[in-house]
C-alpha cells in the first residue's frame, strides 16, 4: 500500500486519533488502553507508526525555563539568502544571530507581509547581553481529534457557535515554581526535552518491563547519559551524578511543575501549516478549546496583559476561514507564517558547563 494511502486510513480512524491524543499528554500505553478501551499493544503500535511515517518529533515535553532562572526573548531579522562553497543554498544567519547563537533555541523563516527571519533566545537571567523582546516558554492546547481528521467543516458561522459553548477556564499546565537550577537539573531539562519524561516508562514498573510497556528512554539511562557529560567535559569527581541524585532532581522538577507536556506531532507531515499569530483578546483560553473542535493545534506564549504570541497549527485547505476567524477575533492581529524552520533547540546547556567550569 502507498503511503499516502496508509496515511489517511490512519489518520481516519477514531481509536487511533484517540491514542495519539493520550500520547500527547504523556500518558502510557496500559492507561491509554485502559481509555480507549484497546490493548496496550494497539497503543504501541499507534505509537510506532507515528515514529516510522515521520510523524514522531521531539519537545513532546517542556521545560518552563522562566522557573528555572531564564528568559525568552524574540527578534526578527531581514531577510537574506548567502550560498556555500558548494554552490547549495545555505541559511543566511545576521552577525546578531552567529554571535548570541549559543543562546538560540528557534529560527526559521516567516512571512509577514515581506519574507524575515524570526528567532528565539533563551538567555539565562544572570547573563549580562541579551537582545529582543520578552515572551514566556509556549504552552499548548492538546485537542481531542476528530475523525477523519482533515474534513472538520471549520467555518466563521460554526466558530461562532464552537466559541459560545466553551469557557475560559484555563485548561494549560500550570506554570513553574521557581529554583536554583544546578547542572544535574539543566542536563534532566536538556533530555527531557530531546527524548521525553522518563516518568511515564519508569523502570520500576516490573509488570511494564515484563509486557514490554516501556520506552527506551528511562530514568536509569538518563542518568547514564548526564553521568557520559560529565565526564565528557571534564568535571568528573566534581559533580556527583548518582541514581539517587538525578531521581531527587527530576521530583523537584516534576513538584514545582517545571515539567509538562509539549506537543509531539509533525504536522507539516499531514498538510498542516503553521503560523504565529500576535492576538489580543481577553477570553484567550476559550479561543483555543473553540479551535481544538477543528482540530487545530494551539499554543500560547503570554507576552503582556490580554495580547499573546498564538500559534496554531491547522490543515491547509482551511486557512482562508482560518484567517477569517483570527480577523473576527481580533480585528488588529498580525499572522505569520511559517515557512521553514532551521533550528529547534533545547535549553542552552553550554553555558552552564562553562559555567561549572570556573568555579573554583
Amino acid at each position: 500500500m502507498k503511503f499516502e494511502n496508509r496515511l489517511q486510513r490512519f489518520i481516519e480512524d477514531q481509536d487511533n486519533l484517540d491514542a495519539i491524543y493520550f500520547l500527547m499528554k504523556g500518558d502510557s500505553y496500559r492507561e491509554i488502553g485502559d481509555k480507549i478501551g484497546r490493548s496496550h499493544s494497539f497503543v504501541q503500535r499507534v505509537n510506532m507508526f507515528l515514529q516510522n511515517h515521520g510523524l514522531s518529533t521531539g519537545k513532546k515535553w517542556r521545560i518552563d525555563s522562566n522557573a528555572m532562572g531564564m528568559t525568552k526573548k524574540y527578534k526578527f531579522y531581514e531577510y537574506k539568502r548567502k550560498r556555500n562553497t558548494a554552490a547549495l543554498e545555505d541559511i543566511f544567519q545576521p552577525d546578531e544571530v552567529v554571535k548570541f547563537d549559543d543562546f538560540l533555541t528557534f529560527y526559521s523563516e516567516v512571512k509577514k507581509g515581506v519574507t524575515e527571519y524570526f528567532a528565539i533566545y533563551t538567555f539565562p537571567n544572570e547573563h549580562k547581553q541579551q537582545i529582543g523582546e520578552k515572551m514566556s516558554p509556549y504552552y499548548y492546547y492538546i485537542p481531542k481529534f476528530k475523525a477523519p481528521l482533515l474534513k472538520n467543516n471549520i467555518n466563521l458561522n460554526n466558530f461562532k457557535n464552537s466559541l459560545g459553548n466553551e469557557t475560559n477556564e484555563n485548561p494549560l499546565p500550570p506554570r513553574g515554581i521557581p529554583l536554583d537550577p544546578d547542572l544535574i537539573h539543566i542536563e534532566i531539562a536538556r533530555y527531557i526535552e530531546l527524548f521525553g519524561n522518563p516518568h511515564v516508562f519508569a523502570p520500576t514498573d516490573n509488570k511494564a518491563l515484563q509486557e514490554n510497556d516501556i520506552d527506551e528512554f528511562n530514568l536509569w539511562k538518563l542518568v547514564y547519559i548526564i553521568g557520559d557529560d560529565i565526564k565528557e567535559e571534564g568535571l568528573l569527581g566534581k559533580v556527583d551524578v548518582t541514581y539517587d541524585i538525578v531521581r531527587n532532581r527530576y521530583n523537584e522538577m516534576i513538584e514545582k511543575n517545571i515539567i509538562y507536556p509539549g506537543f509531539g506531532l509533525e504536522m507539516r507531515n499531514l498538510e498542516y501549516e503553521l503560523c504565529f499569530c500576535w492576538i489580543e483578546h481577553s477570553e484567550i483560553y476559550k479561543i483555543m478549546k473553540a479551535l481544538g473542535n477543528y482540530n487545530i493545534i494551539s499554543a500560547i506564549s503570554y507576552t503582556k496583559k490580554d495580547k499573546y504570541l498564538l500559534h496554531i497549527q491547522y490543515y491547509k485547505k482551511t486557512e482562508e476561514e482560518v484567517m477569517k476567524i483570527l480577523n473576527y477575533l481580533d480585528p488588529q492581529n498580525e499572522v505569520f507564517k511559517v515557512l521553514e524552520i532551521h533550528n529547534n533547540r533545547t535549553i542552552p546547556y553550554p553555558y552552564y558547563f562553562e559555567k561549572e567550569k570556573k568555579k573554583k
